[in-house]
């Protein structure tokens, strides 16, 4: 095997690794930029939260502050206005949920093809050189 084989392998195996250290520092990433995400939305369903509850509050002021009694209609209103508001904070919750996932799933896609690239390049390497053998 001549010397122009070797260094051919050895620049494809240099290559591979390269390739596949990228890859890897993709996802990761990726992984934390899902984690992001997570944190993010995590902020946003607290503020939201609160900003839920002093609206449940100011209606019960203000029905009280009328002289209405929390009872009958007020109170169907209200709770009707609580459970929208779950719904929505759990809307939140699961797209945040969501977001992050495709999040991680794009890293590992990219991973798998950074892996793939990087063995391809590697036997490229290697059939070339094994090609040169006399």
């Amino acid at each position: 095997m001549g010397i122009g084989a070797v260094v051919g392998i050895i620049g494809a195996a240099y290559g591979a690794y390269s390739t596949e250290k990228v890859a890897g520092q993709a996802r990761d990433d990726r992984r934390e930029n899902a984690a992001s995400i997570l944190a993010e939305n995590q902020e946003q369903a607290r503020r939201l939260k609160k900003q839920q509850d002093q609206t449940v509050a100011l209606a019960r002021a203000r029905a009280g502050a009328s002289g209405i009694e929390e009872t009958g209609t007020v109170t169907s209103y209200i709770d009707e206005m609580k459970k929208n508001f779950a719904l929505e904070r759990d809307w939140l919750a699961k797209s945040g949920k969501r977001g992050a996932g495709l999040e991680n799933r794009r890293g590992r896609y990219e991973y798998q093809a950074g892996r793939a690239q990087a063995w391809g390049t590697l036997f490229s390497g290697i059939g070339s050189a094994a090609s040169n053998f006399k």
